[in-house]
């Protein structure tokens, strides 16, 4: 049973558009032990700040389209991780 996800890296600043960035996602059961899962459920909270462009199981790649902060989550099984990012040019 997942009791949480980890996003990494947690917290993001860019200083340019068009960068591409990989973040990764990890489930952990109660003990705190990670479990495999599947894949996740990825999105993100401002399109106008940082763009989805892959997700592949654990992995997502985003791109960096606009200045301002932007909350990017992985979700699986009811439990969402999130990691933020901030850009400024």
């Amino acid at each position: 049973v997942v009791a949480r996800v980890a996003v990494a890296p947690d917290t993001l600043t860019r200083g340019a558009l068009g960068v591409p960035q990989r973040w990764a996602a990890v489930a952990y059961d109660r003990n705190d032990v990670a479990v495999p899962v599947p894949g996740f459920l990825w999105g993100v909270s401002a399109t106008g700040v940082v763009a989805l462009d892959s997700t592949t199981g654990p992995e997502a790649w985003y791109t960096s389209v606009g200045n301002g902060t932007a909350s990017v989550t992985a979700s699986v099984a009811g439990v969402t991780g999130t990691a933020r990012v901030t850009v400024q040019q």
